[in-house]
C-alpha cells in the first residue's frame, strides 16, 4: 500500500524546437528543474508557465540510459510532449 511515484518522460520532441536544439530526446526522463525534483508533468508545466519571458535559462537535469545530463533551458516552450510514467518499484532481493 505505498503511493505510486511518477516520473516525467519525454514522449516526443518537436522538430526545430528548443528541446531538439538543446539535444533532448524521446525517452529522456526529466528529474530536476532549477534545482528542484520533478514528480509530474502538470507541476513542471505550471512552473515553466509562471516564468517571465526574460528570465535567465535554468538547469534541467535529465536521465538518459542511466546517465545524468544537464541542459540549460530558456523560458518559453521547450517543444516536447511529456507524459507521467509510474516509476519502477525498487525490487529487494
Amino acid at each position: 500500500g505505498q503511493p505510486l511515484k511518477t516520473e516525467v518522460i519525454v514522449a516526443e520532441v518537436m522538430p526545430d524546437s528548443q528541446g531538439e536544439k538543446s539535444g533532448i530526446k524521446a525517452g529522456d526522463i526529466f528529474t530536476h528543474y532549477d534545482g528542484k525534483p520533478l514528480s509530474d508533468t502538470a507541476s513542471f508545466i505550471a512552473t515553466r508557465d509562471a516564468e517571465s519571458p526574460d528570465s535567465p535559462p535554468k538547469e534541467l537535469k535529465v536521465l538518459r540510459e542511466g546517465k545524468e545530463l544537464v541542459f540549460m533551458i530558456s523560458p518559453g516552450k521547450i517543444g516536447t510532449v511529456l507524459q507521467n510514467r509510474v516509476k519502477p518499484a525498487a525490487v529487494s532481493p
